[in-house]
């Protein structure tokens, strides 16, 4: 195979086997369907924290040494990238907004050089209310994050909405529309 890159996979959820986790396995397989490599990380397994101060990083901050730096050393073969978040109390959860603080490691210098720019995205949000566009702003906010700060090309938003009702799992339609968003990744 020509193409030696990696899509990343993160499912931003403290369950690896969850809705969220079995979205983001989804656009995965589908990738794999067209001959793609992939990787999935489960971040709940991941330790990570938060920015730290620091007099000598970005904006007064720096990021602590843990294992979401090695998160972090996929991106430099990254070709494509699906993240999956559950929302909990009408925003991202945690683990996807520290994601997001700690690449601003990619905002200056050599790093923000090293990150691939222009490629394409899923992304795909999982709750429990039964109400479709309940969530809308918070999909609006993360294209915004990914597009503008990160130069990705969202090529598809996934929206599972009534999980606890409906599990993912037991949607065809939802799991045909995750599929179909990974073989064009």
């Amino acid at each position: 195979m020509a193409d030696e890159g990696v899509v990343v996979g993160l499912v931003c959820s403290p369950h690896s086997r969850g809705n969220t986790a079995i979205l983001v396995s989804e656009v995965l397989r589908g990738a794999e369907s067209v001959g793609r490599r992939t990787r999935l990380v489960c971040l709940g397994d991941v330790e990570m924290g938060p920015l730290i101060p620091s007099d000598s990083g970005p904006y007064g901050v720096t990021s602590p040494q843990d294992e979401l730096e090695e998160v972090f050393e996929l991106f430099d073969q990254m070709t494509g990238f699906v993240l999956g978040s559950p929302i909990y109390f009408d925003n991202v959860s945690s683990r996807t907004k520290i994601l997001v603080d700690r690449m601003i490691r990619y905002s200056e210098g050599e790093k923000r050089s090293r990150f691939p720019r222009g490629i394409p995205a899923v992304l795909a949000i999982t709750y429990e209310w039964d109400n479709p566009s309940a969530y809308d702003k918070v999909m609006d906010w993360m294209c915004h994050v990914f597009e503008h700060y990160f130069k990705m090309n969202i090529i598809s938003k996934i929206t599972a909405e009534g999980t606890s009702k409906r599990p993912v799992d037991q949607r065809d339609d939802l799991l045909k529309l995750a599929f179909e968003a990974g073989r064009t990744l």
